[in-house]
């Protein structure tokens, strides 16, 4: 049966006949476009987010600079899979608050991948395809994110079915068993999942040892890449909707996005 036609279907969402996506956020779905301002120690240089939630500390609790680095320190010093949240609760940051002020000092230096990502993956969502988030970002980053590329609000997004990180499932992406818990999580068979990413080795190399079969791989740097029957290349989201799109109307291929798919 045709994702286009699960009307009748008891519970379409988990066909046998759809394929889902895995998909990564950074550089897949967002980039960089300019250098965010932040000052600090390592940890927070390293993380934008931990600098902005210093900041807001600040500005707002009326604690020193000092003792917001030394409450985020302990945070990254005592918890080993944290969640955004760990570092509100330390700070006693509104979360809503945060976010809020979050979106609109980060927008100026994060930004989607390219222009028109909403229509594509409302294209892809009326066409069938269900996804879910892969990332090493906790779920609050995740969302807060996709609001940057336009595809959530604060209440989430009808695009995602779940976000899958590690403080979730205590791998990294890199860990062929972050994958294996991705599986176990969303009940789905490897052979129902594509996963779409940027990384050649945290969205293709360890996924595949965890035995998922087909892949995306988004080269937007056109780097020369292995040439694999199981990944197709693309260097757009343009390129993946149409490959996937395609492959909908081609039943006969179903299951086999590969690299000949862009031809």
């Amino acid at each position: 049966m045709s994702p286009r036609n699960q009307s009748n279907m008891k519970h379409a969402l988990y066909s046998p006949d759809n394929d889902f996506l895995f998909v990564d956020i950074d550089d897949t779905i967002t980039t960089a476009t300019g250098a965010p301002r932040v000052e600090g120690n390592g940890l927070l240089l390293g993380q934008s987010l931990l600098w902005l939630m210093r900041q807001f500390a600040v500005q707002h609790n009326g604690i020193s600079p000092a003792e917001a680095e030394q409450r985020i320190r302990h945070v990254a010093d005592t918890v080993s899979w944290w969640h955004w949240s760990d570092f509100l609760r330390q700070l006693q940051l509104n979360g809503h608050d945060f976010w809020e002020f979050a979106q609109t000092q980060e927008a100026s230096y994060l930004g989607p991948v390219e222009p028109g990502l909403p229509d594509i993956f409302e294209q892809l969502w009326q066409a069938g395809y269900r996804m879910f988030i892969t990332s090493n970002n906790p779920s609050s980053g995740m969302l807060h994110k996709l609001r940057l590329a336009g595809l959530a609000d604060i209440y989430g997004s009808r695009y995602f079915l779940q976000y899958f990180s590690p403080c979730d499932l205590h791998y990294m992406k890199s860990s062929p068993e972050f994958w294996q818990r991705t599986l176990t999580h969303s009940g789905l068979p490897a052979s129902q999942i594509i996963v779409v990413g940027d990384s050649w080795n945290d969205d293709v190399l360890s996924p595949s040892q965890a035995g998922i079969q087909r892949f995306i791989h988004l080269n937007r740097s056109h780097e020369t890449m292995p040439q694999r029957n199981d990944v197709l290349s693309v260097n757009n989201w343009t390129q993946i909707a149409s490959a996937l799109l395609r492959q909908l109307r081609q039943p006969s291929s179903a299951g086999k996005v590969t690299a000949a798919a862009s031809a």
